[in-house]
């Protein structure tokens, strides 16, 4: 399994749209499993998998959101 997971993916398993993720990561709230930088005119964002699951686990996020969003991956 990769490391890496998009901004698209992560979104659904946290429960938020994919530009409110994108501003929170360049906004550094979400430093605990991602980032965002600005390379020119364009943002980049890396996304840590396993670190996102630990995180969602660690705040009791709803374990139904998060298969429901597995299953449609």
């Amino acid at each position: 399994m990769p490391t890496k997971i998009t901004v698209a993916e992560a979104s659904k398993l946290l429960g938020i749209t994919q530009m409110a993720l994108r501003i929170a990561l360049r906004q550094g709230r979400f430093s605990q499993f991602g980032e965002a930088w600005k390379n020119d005119e364009k943002w980049s964002y890396y996304i840590n998998r396993a670190r996102l699951e630990q995180y969602l686990k660690a705040e009791g996020v709803n374990n139904e959101l998060y298969i429901k969003a597995q299953e449609e991956g």
